[in-house]
């Protein structure tokens, strides 16, 4: 009762400073149709039907027979936020990305269905079209989330398919909960996420165009330097998330949102016996460390890697970190010779 309440009052302060900021949303800055689109072109599409006959979109790339890398993004994102991974990771590996139900090239979920059990889905559907190759499965964020949820639900690929997990700014449980500085500007995510899916608070952040869209403004660009990246983020990362949010669908927002707040992994994640690493940020306002730390002693076999001055989106705030974090994991857990991958200029 007491997380309870401590958590009600975490959202209460995250919607006092909601409102806040929504009141500062004053003008359009940047024109959408300008923000050219950075995802790479190598590798070809794919597409996965899950059980429920959603279709997944998704890119392969690197060698066919290599030990296969998943990556898989967070809420309200897309597979665009792996391209320097998937670029630095394909000269040794087969590097699968996909969308997930509702995001970038996928499509709705086909029975409306955004539950855990659903993005579970999602993961063993992709680890299913890989077929019998061993793989490291990758999530960040929410997609951790369906990382977790999707092994529990299929514990059978732990060991025999899924070699090692790699779980990026993400948590197992309690995503709003407790007390203080850290878990207020949590409450304040949370809320600005949850307002941001309704139509009304998608026009605070600067109106819709001719399609439905939000255009975007001062606030969306301030509100994601504040609560999505690093203090010391970089630009890039900052516009290419705000352009990823700004461009997610709203109803999908609002249903995945609830999911995060009532999610509980923990047994799950017991069950993840091979080798896991856990990436956070030591400044993520979004899921701020604790959780990161947690994560890391509920799992059986974890090494945890805290990033200093990095915020909710570390492999884009610092990609050359995280793609070698990676490709020394994927050495370790697939036997890769290492050195043959290729780290992407800052």
């Amino acid at each position: 009762m007491r997380q309870s309440l401590l958590g009600a009052a975490a959202l209460t302060a995250g919607a006092i400073g909601g409102a806040v900021l929504g009141y500062l949303a004053e003008r359009t800055v940047v024109d959408p149709a300008l923000e050219a689109a950075t995802e790479d072109t190598d590798g070809h599409r794919v597409t996965f039907t899950t059980p429920d006959g959603t279709e997944l979109a998704g890119r392969v790339s690197g060698p066919e027979d290599a030990p296969r890398i998943v990556l898989v993004h967070g809420l309200s994102l897309s597979r665009e936020i792996w391209a320097a991974q998937r670029r630095a990771l394909e000269p040794a590996y087969r590097v699968v990305t996909v969308d997930l139900r509702g995001h970038g090239d996928s499509a709705d979920a086909a029975t409306g269905d955004y539950s855990l059990c659903a993005i579970g889905s999602d993961i063993t559907t992709v680890l299913d079209a890989v077929g019998g190759q061993r793989c490291v499965l990758v999530g960040h964020s929410m997609g951790g989330m369906a990382v977790l949820a999707g092994l529990a639900g299929r514990p059978d690929l732990v060991g025999q398919q899924v070699a090692g997990v790699v779980l990026v700014n993400s948590a197992a449980s309690a995503v709003v909960a407790g007390v203080g500085p850290r878990s207020m500007l949590a409450g304040v995510a949370f809320v600005r996420e949850r307002a941001r899916s309704s139509l009304v608070g998608r026009m605070i952040y600067g109106g819709l165009d001719a399609e439905g869209n939000p255009r975007g403004n001062d606030l969306a660009t301030v509100v994601t330097r504040m609560l999505g990246v690093g203090p010391n983020g970089r630009d890039d990362a900052v516009e290419l998330v705000r352009r990823l949010v700004l461009a997610s669908r709203a109803h999908v927002a609002a249903e995945l949102w609830r999911t995060a707040g009532t999610v509980d992994l923990v047994d799950g994640a017991r069950l993840i016996t091979v080798p896991s690493l856990v990436i956070g940020g030591a400044r993520d306002r979004v899921l701020p460390p604790d959780h990161s730390r947690r994560l890391a002693a509920t799992l059986p076999d974890a090494e945890l890697l805290l990033l200093p001055d990095v915020g909710h989106v570390a492999m884009l705030e610092r990609p050359d970190d995280v793609s070698s974090s990676l490709e020394a994991f994927a050495h370790r857990a697939l036997s890769v010779p290492a050195g043959t991958t290729r780290t992407t200029p800052r």
